[in-house]
């Protein structure tokens, strides 16, 4: 599954930049949308939003609860300020960190391909006798 972890009422561009992106990509996943830090299951993508402008959000927080929960899942970190000490020091181990200003559709194509390779090697060993 590939989650996106963000405010409620955020802007809708990365989110609709994602959806498009799956749908050309791998249109047998589901883009959800969450404001939490529940999960329902294990081994996913996730695009957490860290924005230093919403107080009241706190994504390292999130990313950290998620990480916790979801120890093999990819944990990609969407940032208005990009602070790679603080990042780093976190220890929650991102997959990447981009910049909120200045993603790319190719970077993100990337790493949804990365995942669908990935679910199409686990189903392939557990598909071995």
């Amino acid at each position: 599954m590939i989650y996106l972890i963000q405010p409620k009422h955020y802007p809708p561009s990365l989110y609709r930049l994602l959806r498009n992106i799956i749908e050309q990509t791998i249109p047998q996943e589901t883009l959800i949308v969450q404001h939490d830090s529940n999960i329902s299951t294990i081994n996913n993508l996730y695009f957490i939003i860290y924005d230093s402008q919403i107080p009241t959000w706190n994504g390292l927080t999130l990313a950290r609860a998620i990480r916790q929960q979801d120890r093999l899942g990819h944990l990609i970190l969407i940032s208005n300020v990009l602070d790679y000490q603080t990042f780093f020091r976190s220890h929650i181990g991102f997959l990447d960190v981009l910049d909120n200003h200045q993603i790319s559709c190719a970077e993100l194509e990337s790493y949804l391909i990365l995942v669908k390779n990935q679910n199409l090697t686990s189903l392939t060993h557990l598909a071995e006798p």
